[in-house]
């Protein structure tokens, strides 16, 4: 066992070394869709970081504070496969959830477009944000 990550772990290490930083990604970086909910922003984050946290394989979710207009955006990581270690450097995904025009919530899912299954992962997030739930 103690092969396995001497040999996993220079692997995860190199292939985050090369990833770029979460701060420094653009809209470019992304595929993208939008989709309008009649529940609260809150509400949609809620499910979102439940239905993550439940289902870590989908990513692991990691929220900026709620800015004062009501909006939250969130980056998605994918997981470390590391023992102790949630985790890893590479971005996924974001999510932006903004007030609605009227009421409800706007919601602006992207995917990293180096990640494989695009329109899939997309989907799957579209349902935990509406229904907070895994599967």
């Amino acid at each position: 066992m103690n092969l396995h990550w001497a040999l996993v772990l220079p692997l995860a290490l190199a292939a985050t070394a090369c990833a770029t930083p979460a701060g420094k990604l653009t809209d470019a970086d992304f595929e993208t869709r939008a989709i309008t909910f009649d529940e609260q922003p809150a509400v949609i984050v809620a499910n979102l970081y439940d239905s993550l946290r439940s289902c870590p394989q989908h990513g692991v979710v990691e929220c900026a504070p709620q800015r004062p207009d009501g909006s939250t955006q969130c980056d998605v990581y994918s997981q470390s496969g590391l023992p102790g270690v949630p985790r890893s450097d590479l971005v996924i995904g974001r999510f932006r959830v903004l007030p609605g025009e009227r009421a409800g919530s706007r919601l602006i899912i992207q995917a990293a477009n180096w990640t494989g299954r695009r329109s899939s992962r997309l989907a799957n997030w579209e349902r935990m944000a509406s229904t907070g739930a895994c599967n």
